[in-house]
């Protein structure tokens, strides 16, 4: 009962804020032109109809880049495995957005907004047969519509920080109405799984299949492109270390162009890769690394980079492939109290990886690496420089570090076929909400 009158304040809740923001969007409508088109789709009105009639589709939903690096090798074995079945892809973000549009044979959208009319109209149009929320994205509306609809809802590669449980316990009659609409929940870890149940999910729909960015394929680089890269990056034989920080965070730049200087009086045609985590901050972290006597340039530009000290990467999609030319490799978000970022990314290029202290959002995978000394975590920011110093001058503790990342990633292959399996029980259950 009391979930449902909170369910109801909700709803009122986001019509408020809809029309209190109406203003604001329309503003940004007007300065630019391709937010339009975001908020049309967020409203409901999709332009393009090829995914809507005919088959059924199978609904994901990745709410930015890092669920769409888990979602990926979902996305992959459901395509081979029947490729008769539509499969629409929703996101938040928009580089999230632009990443998604390169894969095939998956219609892409921007997640609806989270309003009962909006999510009831799309579900209705696209009638799909299964929906499957990446991580965790519970959205009270969407997964009412869904449940009314019938349509099961699976959470996969679910995860849950101490921080987000806290602020789900904080309603907890709203959050227990909302995860019934859920039919099975496919963990990462027994962590995870511990605190999905403490939000009041019964055991026997919870299971632990483990993490699907295990699985992700790294890209292939053959011996043109690498250096076709090192061209462009002004990357030579003589270069060393390639130091990249991908994922940082406003803040972070400091302590990296800190170290980077600190390498650079020892080794000194060592090059800088920085890709800051949203593509705003790319003119700022250019300022700083000037501020700080660090010459970058731009990726998008295309500029001439061998006169200078290294690049700030503001085109999407390409840190993952960035990584493999790195010597260091640094995860941002974890230097200042964000939660961190996947380290499985440069781990899976056989890279020696370190990261700061903050890694609240991948604290088992983190805590593995570190034990098994196949990463780095650093105290704070002054350590991080010396450890990078450190890993410059000690390649043979590197080569170590990265040798046993690759073990423990191969150890841990075959999430996406447990998950996979589940999906293929629940399409065959139907409305058979005790059949998994």
């Amino acid at each position: 009962m009391a979930g449902a009158v909170l369910y109801r304040i909700y709803i009122g809740l986001q019509i408020a804020a809809s029309v209190v923001l109406l203003p604001f969007f329309l503003y940004k409508c007007i300065r630019r032109p391709s937010f339009f088109k975001k908020i049309r789709q967020r409203l409901g009105f999709i332009a393009d109809t090829s995914a809507a009639g005919g088959a059924s589709p199978i609904w994901i939903h990745a709410a930015s880049l890092g669920e769409l690096r888990a979602a990926e090798p979902i996305v992959q074995k459901l395509v081979r495995q029947d490729p008769q079945v539509p499969l629409v892809l929703s996101t938040v973000t928009e580089t999230g957005y632009q990443l998604a549009r390169t894969w095939p044979s998956v219609r892409v959208l921007y997640f609806p907004w989270d309003l009962p009319y909006v999510t009831a109209r799309l579900l209705r149009r696209y009638r799909p047969q299964l929906i499957i929320l990446v991580e965790t994205e519970l959205w009270p509306n969407f997964l009412y519509s869904a449940r009314k609809a019938g349509i099961p809802v699976i959470m996969m590669n679910g995860r849950i920080s101490e921080r987000s449980m806290r602020k789900y316990m904080r309603v907890t009659p709203l959050t227990r109405y909302i995860l019934q609409s859920v039919r099975v929940f496919l963990m990462q870890s027994r962590v995870d799984s511990s605190r999905i149940r403490q939000m009041g999910v019964a055991s026997e729909k919870v299971y632990v299949t483990g993490n699907t960015k295990y699985d992700r394929e790294i890209p292939y680089m053959s011996r043109s492109v690498r250096a076709d890269l090192w061209r462009q990056l002004g990357i030579t034989e003589q270069t060393y270390p390639v130091l990249v920080a991908g994922s940082t965070h406003k803040g972070e730049e400091r302590w990296v162009l800190e170290a980077f200087l600190a390498i650079r009086r020892i080794f000194p045609l060592a090059k800088l890769i920085l890709a800051p985590r949203y593509a705003e901050d790319c003119a700022f972290a250019v300022q700083e690394a000037a501020a700080q006597g660090v010459e970058l340039v731009r990726r998008s530009t295309r500029s001439p980079v061998q006169e200078t000290q290294g690049v700030v990467v503001d085109t999407t999609g390409e840190l993952g492939l960035l990584y493999g030319l790195a010597d260091i490799a640094f995860v941002g978000g974890s230097l200042l109290p964000v939660g961190g970022h996947n380290i499985l990314e440069p781990a899976a290029w056989g890279k020696a990886v370190l990261t700061g202290p903050y890694m609240f959002h991948f604290s088992e995978i983190c805590e593995l690496f570190t034990k098994r000394r196949a990463c780095m975590q650093v105290a704070d920011g002054e350590e991080f420089v010396t450890r990078c110093v450190y890993a410059a001058e000690h390649r043979q503790w590197c080569r170590q570090m990265a040798a046993e990342a690759l073990r423990i990633i191969k150890e841990n292959r075959g999430t996406t076929d447990k998950n996979i399996a589940v999906v293929q029980r629940v399409l065959e259950a139907g409305n058979d909400e005790n059949t998994i």
